[in-house]
Parts: C-alpha cells; sequence; structure tokens
C-alpha cells in the first residue's frame, strides 16, 4: 500500500508540475508575441507620417519648376504612390496580426489538448484508485462475513448419526437383527426441537432410490418435537428388523461366486433448530444411509447380507457400513 500511494503522490506531483510550466509557458509566449506585435505597430504607425513627409519632398524637388497643370499631376502622383505604401504597410501589419493571433490560438490549442489528455489521466487514476479502494473494501467485507459464518459454524449444534449392531441371530430360517442409532450433538450449543428419524428395510438393487423417498417424506410439515439435545449429548434409539430369509428381496449373482444375497438398509434422519431460530424454513437437518452386512475379509462383501454366511449353529457376526444417500445442512 505504500509504494502504491508513493507512486500515486508521484504521478499527481508530476501531472501538477507539467502543468504550472505550460501555464507559464503560456504566459510568456503571449508576452512575447504582444510585446512584438506591440512594436511592430508602433513602427508601422509612424511609417505613413515618414511616407508623407517624403513624398512631399520628392514632390517638391521633382515637380517644382513645370507649369501648373504638370505641378498639380506630379504631385498627385506622388501622394497617390504615398498612400499605396502606406495601405500596404498596413495590410502586412494586419496580416502579421493574423498570423500572430493563428499561432497563439494554435498554441493554446495544443495546450488545451494536453491539459484535456492529463485532465483524462488524473480522472483515470481517481477512478483507478477508487476501483482500489471498492476491491480493498470488498475483500474486507467478504472476509468479515467468512469469519462471522466461520464463527457461527463453529458455535450451532451439530448432530452426528452412528449405527451399530446390537446383536444378531438366525434361527429356522429366520433372521432377527437388533441395532441401535445413535444421534450426538457434537456442536457447543443446544439443538432445539430435535426430532430424530429411524427406519430399516430390505431391498434388492436401487436400494438408494427407495432411502432417498423415505428422506423427502420425512422433510414435509409433519409437526415439531421439544426435545432438545444439549451439546456431547446422545439420544440412542433401539430398532430390530426380523424376516424369513425366503422373503428377503435378493440381489442374484453369478452361481459360484456370488450366492444370492440383500441389502439390510437403515436410514436416519435428524431436524433440529439453532437456538433462537424458528419456522420450519429455518429448519436443520441431517440424514445417513447405512447398511448391514455379513462379516467377512472381503470389504465388498461387507455391505450385503450373503445367505451362505447365515448359520443357525454358529453366532451371526453383522456389521455396519456407511454408503447411500446423505445430506444436511
Amino acid at each position: 500500500m505504500s509504494d502504491s500511494s508513493g507512486g500515486k503522490r508521484f504521478e499527481t506531483l508530476t501531472v501538477t508540475g507539467f502543468c504550472v510550466l505550460a501555464a507559464v509557458a503560456s504566459l510568456i509566449l503571449i508576452y512575447s508575441v504582444g510585446l512584438l506585435n506591440g512594436k511592430q505597430a508602433e513602427r508601422r504607425n509612424s511609417n505613413p507620417h515618414s511616407h508623407s513627409e517624403t513624398a512631399k519632398q520628392k514632390a517638391e524637388s521633382a515637380c517644382v519648376g513645370t507649369n501648373p497643370a504638370a505641378v498639380f499631376e506630379c504631385v498627385i502622383g506622388y501622394v497617390e504612390a504615398s498612400e499605396d505604401t502606406a495601405y500596404t504597410e498596413q495590410d502586412l501589419t494586419a496580416q502579421q496580426r493574423a498570423a500572430w493571433g493563428a499561432l497563439v490560438a494554435a498554441f493554446a490549442g495544443l495546450l488545451s489538448v494536453a491539459a484535456s489528455v492529463l485532465g483524462l489521466y488524473w480522472i483515470k487514476g481517481t477512478l483507478d484508485a477508487t476501483r482500489d479502494v471498492v476491491g480493498e473494501s470488498v475483500k474486507a467485507t467478504r472476509a468479515m462475513e467468512s469469519a462471522n459464518q466461520i464463527a457461527m459454524l463453529a458455535q450451532r449444534p451439530w448432530i452426528e448419526i452412528n449405527v451399530e449392531v446390537e446383536s444378531a441371530s438366525f434361527k429356522n430360517g429366520f433372521l432377527m437383527v437388533y441395532y441401535n442409532v445413535i444421534f450426538k450433538n457434537s456442536g457447543k450449543t443446544v439443538a432445539d426441537f430435535f426430532w430424530p428419524h429411524v427406519q430399516a428395510f430390505a431391498h434388492g438393487d436401487n436400494y438408494s432410490i427407495a432411502a432417498r423417498t423415505m428422506f423427502d417424506g420425512w422433510k414435509t410439515p409433519q409437526g415439531q418435537s421439544n426435545r432438545v439435545l444439549i451439546p456431547g449429548e446422545e439420544y440412542v434409539f433401539s430398532g430390530r428388523y426380523g424376516s424369513m430369509t425366503y422373503r428377503l428381496p435378493k440381489v442374484e449373482g453369478v452361481e459360484g461366486k456370488w450366492p444370492w444375497r440383500t441389502n439390510l438398509v437403515v436410514i436416519a434422519a435428524a431436524f433440529y433448530h439453532i437456538p433462537g431460530e424458528t419456522g420450519f424454513d429455518k429448519r436443520k437437518f441431517v440424514e445417513r444411509t447405512f447398511r448391514i452386512g455379513t462379516s467377512d475379509e472381503d470389504p465388498i462383501k461387507r455391505f450385503m447380507i450373503y445367505h451362505d454366511k447365515l448359520s443357525e449353529s454358529e453366532p451371526v457376526q453383522l456389521v455396519v457400513c456407511r454408503s447411500g444417500p446423505s445430506d444436511g445442512n
């Protein structure tokens, strides 16, 4: 900023100095032209008198001694010659004055053009400086808004959602899964009007479409909860899902490599308000999708429940993976 201000001051001094020099040069030129023009006018104003005296002397020496008629014509001739010379001198004086006036006008025009150019340059500098100031102001405003936004986000409530499998069993072809959905306020302030939603379902392909449809249905106005969740507090929803395996929707696989399998999906959402904010349009939300799968070394198989991994003689080992639509604000 200091270099920029120094450069602007130097430019301003340069423009001011040039204008002062141009004004001084104009005054000197006008004074010189006026002085020269005055001397020439004085000399030419005295010329008619000298021409008249010269004509009288020539007429006396050339015309005296002749007959009267010749004397008159001789004198008239010398007088007319003297008047013609005087008129010529006056015409020359007028022409020179016009020439000097044109020269002064041209120089004044040149100075006017130069002043206009310098004025435009000064205006451009002023506009550039204004633009820089506005740019700095905009940057400062954006920085302040960003800082306020960061401060607000740091102080608002944030709801985290996780799913854990509590237990699972497989008896007489019936699969039963018990799970917990943990909602935790990891923010700095209270989450007002906290309202959780949970749904578990089995699905074949394209389970994400079904999950998104349920999420959209929950977003429609359906009332409001008076529950609050203070910072660090957890709310645990315990749920279960059970079905005969032959009723589970299946994702067909390649025989010998991918036996039949199904998507066991748990979706969860929470709606809440920042303290002091009310109204449906101010509501915050978070949406998460989880899949429960059989425990296997192959990470791909952990996203689904595989039939060949279910055994009535051994405990059913299930894991939870986050997969599918997620959203929040």
